[in-house]
């Protein structure tokens, strides 16, 4: 015997979908585009000297384990060394109105090394909830103009060979592929290395 209300028919697949996306957000699977990300882009505090810097490195290190799991690109001490070298930048995405005290709010952070005329860009992650809201170009520009400020003439990064993705952001931002690292990564996977000849302003 079936236990459907009588006048009722199965759902449609458009109503399915729908229903199956909301969950999807909820859980976290799918980010909630409807909804703009209001974030503001500055150094980490530590830099400025405004903040603690053991709880700038926390909250680096939290997003970075979230971001490349299971065990993230660079340890606390490594954020916390990184944020004390002079030729370091430290560039940070907090959601709007919040503060560094809860690391939840850091969505995205870069980190660059300038050498006399090149900044490397060392790091780069945004946090998944907050991926394709214009983020990671924000941290980009942001990196660009202050290399520039300090002098740089070029701005070089190695991405993924398979990160099409990324690949498209550094194309719009002016950068090209120059060439390859052979099994850079340690899964055997290659790099692609971006170089920018001159930096946007």
């Amino acid at each position: 015997m079936s236990l459907r209300p009588a006048g009722r028919t199965v759902r449609s697949r458009r109503l399915c979908r729908l229903d199956t996306r909301l969950v999807m957000i909820v859980i976290g699977l799918l980010p909630a585009h409807s909804t703009a990300l209001r974030f503001h882009i500055h150094p980490f505090p530590a830099q400025r000297g405004t903040a603690n810097l053991e709880e700038c490195a926390r909250a680096a290190r939290e997003l970075d384990l979230i971001c490349y799991p299971p065990n993230g690109l660079w340890s606390q001490a490594q954020f916390i060394e990184e944020l004390q070298n002079e030729r370091t930048t430290a560039i940070g995405a907090w959601a709007e109105g919040e503060t560094i005290e809860n690391s939840a709010q850091l969505v995205g952070m870069a980190f660059t090394t300038t050498v006399l005329d090149e900044t490397a860009l060392t790091s780069i992650a945004v946090h998944p909830f907050s991926r394709r809201r214009g983020v990671a170009e924000a941290l980009l520009k942001e990196c660009m103009s202050r290399a520039q400020i300090a002098g740089a003439t070029r701005f070089t990064l190695e991405v993924r060979a398979g990160n099409a993705a990324a690949q498209r952001l550094y194309a719009k931002l002016g950068m090209a592929c120059v060439g390859r690292r052979r099994r850079y990564y340690p899964d055997g996977e290659d790099a692609a290395i971006f170089d920018g000849g001159v930096i946007p302003p």
